[in-house]
Order: C-alpha cells, then sequence, then structure tokens
C-alpha cells in the first residue's frame, strides 16, 4: 500500500508536479517533469526522487490518464524504488477538482 501526493507546480517551471509518496518501507520527495512526447502512448512525464541534497534520480514515468467510467483525471505513474517495478495512480479528490487546484493524492 502506497499513499503520497502531488501538487502542480507554476505552468512555466519545468516540474509540472512536487510532492512525496511513501509507504511502510520508503519515503520519498518526487517530481514529474514534463517530456517530449513521441507517440500517443509515450509518457508524459519523467518521475524522479529527490534527496536532501537536491540529487535527482530517474526512478519512473508517468502519464495523464482519465478514468472509464467517471471522466475524472489521474496520473499514472510507473516506478522503482529497488523493490521492483510498480504502478501508482494519484488521483484528485472532489475538492480538488471542484477548485481545480491541480492536487493529486
Amino acid at each position: 500500500m502506497f499513499a503520497g501526493t502531488l501538487t502542480r507546480n507554476a505552468e512555466t517551471a519545468a516540474t509540472a508536479y512536487s510532492g512525496m509518496i511513501h509507504s511502510t518501507r520508503f519515503d520519498i520527495a518526487i517530481q514529474l517533469e514534463t517530456r517530449t512526447k513521441m507517440s500517443e502512448r509515450s509518457p508524459d512525464y519523467d518521475v524522479t526522487a529527490v534527496n536532501k541534497s537536491g540529487r535527482k534520480v530517474r526512478i519512473g514515468t508517468a502519464w495523464n490518464e482519465t478514468g472509464n467510467t467517471t471522466g475524472n483525471p489521474y496520473i499514472s505513474m510507473q516506478i522503482d524504488v529497488g523493490l521492483g517495478p510498480f504502478r501508482v495512480n494519484a488521483v484528485q479528490t472532489k475538492e480538488a477538482r471542484e477548485s481545480m487546484t491541480g492536487a493529486f493524492e
């Protein structure tokens, strides 16, 4: 089980989102950096872990997605933090959708 938050950064920032992802085994600061799409299926973001000194390590990729039944936006991430690859979906709360803050959990 994983938990975390993502906050949308200013439109002009190279880092589109920043936040945290954590479980019982890790607690990592992450950034989603916009990347050039080579095709329709290419990832929208590179996911990087950021240590306390500011050094970045690429740990995965992420896509902007839309729920099939709800139509709500979410971010789907494929990441590897040394425990093997896994998928994490960041969804918006009802409050975040209504206020259009761009925050995900």
